[in-house]
């Protein structure tokens, strides 16, 4: 009788510890774009031990995305090579503070795990014992761990060792929820749902239209850019806006067909490392950054990286919509040679001002789109106060390089000077300055020199030259 009680106290300590990763155990991250999940997808015998197979949502050079786990005591194993097996401790229960083991080896990199603290922490009514470690690793590669393990969960920043410099992608952590049919669901503390919650801006629904001003280089403005979301799709698990150039050139301006929305940031999937990146987070707050790399269709721009910093915060009402703004400085890593022109203003459903997607000065050679003259969907409308329609103009003409005065800066603020340079060889002219209804303001005879205004208030105003050509041309000019 002592010896069969014996038998089943053996029995059911070997029940305790053999409950890393049982089958259907799912481990699901945060990951910019959404989740990613971990999941025990069966099991397999490697150099005599039976196995759990632990496979993520997709394959990844950047972490541990595929990895054999077995349990032996207080100690859990793993492999990350079926082949070949070389199993390292991964989680040790019963180490005491100041223990330390090899969590992982490749030549000349070694990390390590060290007890800084031990205790317990109840999940489900399951009393759990938890290691406070710190990680390091011999080559100073900046070994990641979230410094918290819990029996049966593992590390709560990723469940296998990772190493920033091995990859900048986005990297999928921490944990958010960790489930099977034994333990029931762990919920990192702060969050009510494995879920990621759902979009909380509106960006790009179908029919939705942004058109910009066209320029070519040394030649008139003489034609629209349009972008419309024409349909949906799924990519890497998350739904996708599909967008289209419906009109216009597209010229070597930046283009990104597949955007999607998480929470308050919107991102698009980049062509250069096939991964989605941050395009702009309209709840980031003033001093908050992003950053991405610079893709020009696909390719990575000269290695180069463009940061994002928010300056300001604010808000709009479009149509009875309040929408959030942000203005935004951007820095290029590689800022001799290459900057990037898209500091100004970002505003919920409307996007960055310039152009909708970001570029680097000098890849167009003096081509570009921009601003943004109109955007429409299905709620609201929205008419940039610079021009009078969203369609190029027929009665004002709309100038180019070749227009016969300039006026800068344009748009000015309020109680601001504007000046007003001939571009060209002039004979007698004049100058007339009118608002939005056609109210003559001023006149004035130009001589060829430079002249400076002030405008009164705030609005839309015209200032149109006039010359021996017998056509006239006209500016628009915002003061705001």
């Amino acid at each position: 009788m002592r010896q069969l009680l014996s038998s089943i106290g053996l029995f059911l300590t070997f029940l305790v510890h053999a409950q890393f990763a049982p089958p259907g155990a799912q481990w699901t991250y945060d990951q910019e774009g959404g989740t990613y999940t971990m999941t025990v997808v069966g099991d397999t015998v490697l150099n005599g031990q039976v196995c759990s197979i632990i496979q993520g949502s997709s394959p990844s050079i950047c972490w541990q995305s595929q990895a054999y786990t077995y349990q032996s005591g207080d100690t859990v194993f793993w492999s990350d090579d079926p082949y070949l097996p070389q199993f390292f401790e991964l989680y040790r229960w019963n180490a005491q503070p100041g223990e330390s083991w090899d969590v992982w080896s490749n030549g000349p990199v070694t990390v390590t795990y060290t007890v800084l603290s031990t205790g317990t922490t109840a999940v489900n009514g399951q009393t759990l014992r938890t290691l406070n470690v710190s990680a390091t690793d011999t080559q100073q590669q900046w070994a990641q761990s979230s410094g918290v393990l819990v029996e049966h969960i593992g590390d709560t920043l990723f469940l296998f060792p990772w190493l920033v410099a091995f990859c900048d992608a986005m990297v999928p952590w921490p944990l958010r929820c960790y489930t099977d049919t034994s333990l029931g669901t762990f919920l990192r503390p702060g969050l009510s749902d494995c879920d990621p919650p759902p979009a909380s801006t509106v960006f790009a629904p179908v029919g939705a239209t942004w058109t910009y001003t066209q320029h070519y280089a040394f030649s008139a403005d003489s034609a629209l850019m349009v972008i419309e979301c024409v349909g949906d799709t799924v990519i890497d698990g998350l739904p996708c806006s599909l967008l289209e150039r419906t009109q216009g050139d597209g010229g070597c301006m930046p283009f990104h067909r597949y955007v999607t929305t998480v929470g308050d940031s919107v991102l698009f999937w980049c062509g250069a490392d096939s991964s989605f990146q941050t395009l702009f987070d309209i709840g980031a707050d003033i001093g908050d950054s992003w950053w991405m790399r610079a893709d020009y269709n696909g390719s990575w721009m000269n290695g180069d990286t463009l940061t994002w910093t928010v300056t300001d915060t604010g808000s709009t009402v479009i149509d009875g919509l309040t929408l959030r703004t942000l203005e935004v400085a951007v820095q290029s890593t590689q800022n001799a040679g290459t900057a990037a022109l898209s500091d100004g203003v970002i505003v919920e459903r409307l996007g960055p001002s310039p152009y909708l997607f970001p570029w680097i000065f000098g890849a167009c050679d003096g081509e570009l789109n921009g601003p943004l003259r109109c955007y429409t969907d299905a709620d609201i409308s929205w008419l940039n106060p610079q021009f009078a329609q969203c369609a190029l103009s027929v009665g004002l003409e709309e100038l180019g390089n070749d227009r016969p005065f300039d006026v800068w800066p344009n748009p000015v603020e309020p109680g601001g000077t504007i000046t007003i340079r001939p571009m060209r060889p002039m004979g007698p002219a004049s100058l007339e300055v009118s608002d939005v209804l056609g109210r003559i303001l001023g006149r004035w005879t130009l001589s060829g020199d430079p002249i400076v205004l002030r405008l009164p208030g705030t609005g839309v105003f015209l200032i149109t030259w006039r010359d021996g050509s017998g056509t006239p041309a006209t500016v628009r000019v915002v003061v705001r």
